[in-house]
């Protein structure tokens, strides 16, 4: 009424209530697979899913640790190789390679083609017209040789050859859709498995060891901070600052006691020098005659 057809409507025509549902109207197998095709489907199918299961699993978990080296390393090295390749290699090569066809044009093909043009067409025209000629009286010659030599071959092509290739063809077909099959029911064993060894997994180590964790470590070191760590932290700063108060007390007293030592040494190591100037003016007269310098005094004790 208003110009609208659906697209499908044409294609897919309406079907009979229930013809879905009718066994007879399901897909029935063509003439080409027989007996032979139902026959080995079962066994073909079984087999290949004992085989394929255990492939199934190293392959999921190759699958993962591949996926993981993937991220991890090779999409970097790939990358980095990439840009090596097209900045070093391809680049460069493209270059030589456009320079090679432009002087291959116009050192070899534009040549090369005015002499085809102009001296080897023509020749090879005369040629063909003398060939075809021959092949007149060659033809009938032919067609008895086929009919003797080749037809036997031909006939046991399509006699015992095709057919034999059209079992072969159908019992491939069988096994890859056995292996296909087989592949799929794997992966949902492969999952299952693995989902049923992670449940396993998290029941017996990582549920058991977050419980300790939370209701047997956390309180027990919490336990040994509070009543040993901390008091004994508290009585090791307290011994350590009263043995560097002991030690600073001591270097005072050392130092009190050692300035009077250190006082009474200077002193007597000056009355000496004025004892040894004394018996030196006495025996040799005054230093101002001779020019020796005076050497009264001296710098004061610290």
């Amino acid at each position: 009424m208003n110009g609208y057809s659906p697209r499908h409507a044409a294609a897919s025509p309406a079907r009979p209530h229930g013809e879905d549902l009718d066994p007879s109207h399901a897909e029935q197998p063509t003439p080409a697979e027989g007996a032979l095709a139902v026959a080995i489907r079962v066994p073909v199918r079984v087999v290949v899913l004992l085989l394929v299961v255990p492939v199934r699993l190293l392959w999921d978990a190759l699958r993962v640790a591949g996926h993981a080296l993937d991220r991890a390393l090779w999409r970097p090295v790939r990358r980095a190789l990439g840009w090596a390749w097209s900045t070093l290699l391809v680049l460069p090569l493209v270059a030589l390679g456009r320079g090679l066809v432009w002087l291959w044009r116009w050192v070899v093909v534009v040549p090369v083609g005015w002499v085809v043009w102009g001296v080897c067409v023509p020749l090879g025209r005369g040629v063909f017209g003398v060939l075809c000629g021959v092949g007149r009286g060659v033809v009938p010659v032919v067609r008895g040789v086929w009919w003797v030599v080749c037809w036997p071959f031909v006939a046991l092509w399509r006699g015992v050859l095709c057919p034999l290739g059209r079992g072969l063809r159908v019992l491939g077909r069988e096994l890859l859709d056995a292996l296909g099959h087989a592949w799929r029911v794997a992966g949902l064993v492969s999952r299952a498995v693995y989902r049923f060894l992670g449940w396993l997994a998290r029941g017996l180590f990582v549920l058991p060891a977050r419980w300790v964790y939370r209701h047997v470590a956390t309180p027990l070191g919490h336990l040994v901070r509070d009543l040993l760590w901390r008091p004994a932290a508290r009585g090791a700063r307290a011994v350590g600052r009263a043995v560097a108060a002991g030690f600073a007390s001591a270097g005072a007293a050392t130092r009190a006691v050692m300035a009077p030592v250190r006082q009474a040494l200077w002193e007597a190591r000056a009355s000496l020098r004025r004892t040894r100037a004394e018996v030196g003016r006495a025996v040799f007269g005054s230093p101002g005659a001779h020019g020796a310098p005076d050497r009264k005094g001296g710098r004061p004790p610290r």
